[in-house]
């Protein structure tokens, strides 16, 4: 569910580099990411049943280990901190990330899918996606633009919508540093 990925971004955001786990409370996730306790256990119980964590107790204190790290689209999290994003607008982006052609030279991410195509690639409906998008597209610097495009989508004969994702306005220049670098060994 979108609400597991922003638990494993709050997981992996408190990552200790020399324990080589990351040992955050449930209170301390359910603070940080806005999702309830309950929903936060299910979620890192849904994260460890799935293989993308292992939990070990030490001293009563659940420590998550990391399965694989290629499981997940890099990203910064810097964005979880970012008090103009909702839980859902992080999970939005966080799902959307895997999908995104992202161009370093703009600072952009782009994604073309019909709405249809997004919806169930996140295991949403329209309704939903339509409302996570309109709020992304709102404010002073919005996070995403919808940009009509030629093609149509094949079910619905509407026309499809580039998704741009503006990369500065989430504070994800992570993704686009280690694509330099990528460029760069190239």
């Amino acid at each position: 569910e979108m609400k597991d990925l922003v638990i494993y971004a709050y997981l992996k955001k408190h990552y200790n580099n020399v324990t080589k786990d990351s040992f955050p409370s449930f209170q301390t996730l359910s603070e940080e990411s806005g999702i309830s306790k309950p929903t936060v256990i299910k979620s890192v119980n849904r994260l460890q049943a799935s293989g993308y964590i292992n939990i070990s107790k030490i001293k009563k204190v659940n420590h998550y280990t990391f399965s694989d790290v290629n499981k997940f689209e890099i990203y910064s999290f810097d964005f979880l901190e970012d008090q103009t994003l909702t839980t859902a607008d992080k999970a939005y982006i966080i799902c959307m990330q895997p999908h995104m052609f992202k161009d370093s030279n703009l600072g952009i991410g782009k994604v073309i899918y019909s709405e249809l195509d997004i919806a169930n690639k996140l295991g949403i409906d329209l309704r939903t996606l339509r409302k996570y998008e309109n709020h992304l597209q709102q404010g002073d610097k919005p996070v995403m633009t919808l940009v009509p495009t030629k093609k149509k989508d094949p079910m619905t004969g509407l026309v499809i919508q580039e998704r741009i994702f503006d990369f500065d306005a989430y504070n994800n220049l992570l993704a686009l540093k280690f694509m330099q670098i990528d460029e760069e060994i190239k």
